[in-house]
């Protein structure tokens, strides 16, 4: 089980590593995706951060623009992941705030 500390430094890091436009990378100096996007909004989500929360609505307004009119995230062998974990991300949205 994670410490209070253990959750608070992971939460700091994945704030961090939200880039400019909103989103996050699965890596280091990579360009956002809905796949990375997605489970870091999930995460935050599930650590009870709301959509208050200024990182929350950035990286929920980053999915809204970048879903594709096919209702996905992109092309590719990893198209249904990237639109899984970005559904997730979307659909956990706190229904209170």
């Amino acid at each position: 089980t994670a410490t209070a500390e253990q959750l608070i430094d992971a939460v700091e890091g994945l704030r961090a590593r939200q880039r400019a436009d909103g989103g996050w990378s699965l890596h280091s100096g990579g360009s956002s995706d809905a796949f990375a996007t997605g489970q870091t909004l999930y995460t935050l989500r599930r650590l009870g951060f709301s959509d208050g929360d200024p990182t929350i609505a950035k990286g929920t307004a980053w999915l809204v623009k970048h879903q594709e009119h096919s209702g996905g995230w992109g092309s590719g062998g990893d198209e249904r992941a990237r639109a899984m974990w970005a559904v997730l991300g979307l659909v956990s949205v706190d229904t209170l705030t």
